[in-house]
């Protein structure tokens, strides 16, 4: 009987993994994702009135055959008065805003246009406001989801709790 050692089934074992994840990764790219990422995500603001999430966008690289400017935020939940609502390329770019430079603070995203294609490899930070239903019920379980889209296909997403801004008020 030919029996294989416990090395070889674990170098067996690793083979495998690195395939799997190699062709995951193909998928994922053919797919669209990968261009663009969500770097951060936080919603706040409800118990002043104003219900907003901070996004940190960044663009990686064009992707091939779509209008560039073909950009959309879209956030989902329960807890928003439509449970869909989108942002293009028009508001973002608007809206635009990086760090100060020194100090504390924002400022106009100089390198960002509507006209313009999104600027690759340079974060922005957008405040995207938001319409929240007053109350949640208790039962519900509010999680607001945020894609970013390109070209109509998805780059990347991220999802946070908003149920601590229910329980504040």
């Amino acid at each position: 009987m030919n029996k294989s050692s416990p090395f070889m089934s674990f170098i067996k074992l690793v083979i495998l993994v690195v395939i799997g994840a190699g062709i995951w990764y193909g998928f994922k790219n053919m797919n669209g994702e990968g261009n663009a990422k969500i770097k951060m995500m936080i919603p706040g603001g409800l118990s002043t009135g104003n219900f907003n999430c901070w996004v940190t966008l960044e663009f990686k690289n064009y992707p091939q055959g779509i209008d560039l400017k073909d950009v959309k935020m879209v956030f989902s939940s329960i807890a928003l008065v439509k449970e869909t609502t989108t942002f293009d390329w028009k508001f973002i770019a608007e809206n635009a805003a990086v760090p100060k430079q020194t100090g504390v603070g924002r400022v106009r995203a100089e390198n960002t246009s509507p006209d313009k294609d999104p600027p690759l490899n340079y974060p922005i930070d957008i405040n995207f406001p938001l319409d929240p239903k007053p109350i949640i019920e208790s039962g519900e379980s509010p999680w607001l989801k945020a894609e970013l889209m390109w070209g109509g296909k998805r780059q990347d997403e991220s999802s946070a709790s908003v149920r601590f801004l229910y329980n504040a008020k």
